[in-house]
């Protein structure tokens, strides 16, 4: 695509047009993936990125809630490394091409609407002379002052450790649930991180008609698909569902009726 579509006389890079075009990515616990970028695709990324001039927005949302297999429940296991710790200023041919946005609202609290952006300083200048800095109440200045503090006190680590504990929990009652009723008909993999749980349905099986199923016989929704695609006629036999919002017992309940309507489709398509 990028051979496609970049001009055949080149770019050059100018205070007015820093980078060429853009890239967005969720390189940690993607959204609805719940998967992990490698280290050997960040390389070839940030590469490509600097060939091209791309500015590649990063949105590191979910890394700090990282689990992982090794976990004693006492700590925190190792963030993955984002793909701005692969764009490193020592490197001859740096520019600085990813951007990396953070939030305390995936960390916190959805209603704080804080975070913080990490960017190489040709980034950070255009940053710094923009109107939005000098325009009032454009920052949650509350919201920030009262994250700000939690840091200084250790209660953010305080914090990540427990939901990262209730997280680690949930995710291993929903993978009983899922491999005691629904072994061999369903594919997925367990998250080591982040919000999410992608599943792979059956090919005979469509997300829409599951979806109907759901709402109308088993009080249960999830996300679909076909709504993390342009293309259609794609992802049609996926669902996402989402461990971080729901209480443990109304989770379980929950994956439980899925699971029932996930059988019922399946007996119907068998039969």
């Amino acid at each position: 695509m990028l051979q496609m579509f970049y001009p055949k006389d080149r770019f050059v890079p100018s205070k007015q047009k820093l980078y060429w075009s853009m890239l967005y990515l969720i390189p940690c616990f993607q959204n609805p993936t719940g998967c992990c970028t490698s280290e050997e695709r960040c390389k070839e990324v940030v590469r490509l990125a600097r060939k091209y001039h791309l500015l590649v927005v990063c949105d590191d949302l979910y890394g700090t809630l990282r689990w992982g297999p090794d976990t004693d429940g006492r700590k925190l296991a190792m963030a993955p490394k984002r793909l701005k710790y692969f764009d490193k200023e020592d490197d001859p041919d740096f520019f600085g091409n990813v951007v990396s946005n953070n939030s305390f609202s995936k960390i916190l609290s959805p209603g704080l609407r804080c975070g913080w952006i990490e960017a190489p300083p040709v980034v950070l200048a255009k940053f710094v002379g923009s109107g939005l800095l000098y325009s009032g109440g454009s920052f949650a200045q509350f919201g920030s002052g009262f994250v700000g503090k939690a840091l200084e006190l250790g209660l953010v680590d305080d914090h990540l450790l427990n939901v990262c504990n209730d997280y680690r929990d949930k995710v291993e009652c929903i993978q009983q649930i899922l491999d005691k009723d629904l072994n061999g008909i369903i594919k997925y993999r367990v998250p080591q991180g982040g919000f999410f749980i992608w599943i792979q349905l059956p090919d005979t099986m469509d997300c829409e008609t599951l979806a109907e199923l759901c709402n109308k016989k088993y009080n249960v929704s999830f996300a679909k698909g076909t709504s993390f695609t342009k293309n259609e006629g794609k992802l049609t036999n996926f669902i996402r569902i989402s461990f971080s919002y729901c209480e443990k017992d109304k989770l379980i309940s929950g994956v439980r009726e899925l699971a029932a309507a996930i059988l019922e489709m399946h007996r119907e398509n068998s039969s």
